[in-house]
């Protein structure tokens, strides 16, 4: 059998600019790979189109803040207990930068 495990780079490396990501929003103890998103950023990764299972929070707020995210559909962008939603989300959202689609 093929050994399926790879590297934090090598698995980065597979999303490319306007790839679909699935986010959980930490609902469940299933956080998000936290790593394998700043490593999306860092390698400088645009047009990337988040959907936020059961909402998001930092996992989508950090792209979005960095320009990698062209969309996103959820149903919100939540970071409580600290702030009610994700400052880079709602400055994207108002200035146009990002398209926000609502699936609640």
């Amino acid at each position: 059998m093929k050994d399926k495990l790879t590297t934090l780079e090598a698995a980065a490396a597979m999303v490319r600019d306007g790839d679909q990501i699935i986010l959980s929003g930490d609902s469940g103890g299933s956080p998000s790979p936290m790593a394998a998103i700043r490593r999306l950023v860092h390698d400088g990764r645009k047009g990337l189109r988040l959907v936020g299972v059961v909402g998001a929070t930092v996992n989508a707020d950090l792209p979005i803040g960095a320009g990698a995210v062209a969309s996103i559909d959820t149903c919100s962008v939540g970071m409580s207990p600290f702030a009610r939603t994700g400052p880079n989300f709602a400055r994207h959202c108002e200035a146009g930068r990002i398209k926000a689609l609502d699936n609640t």
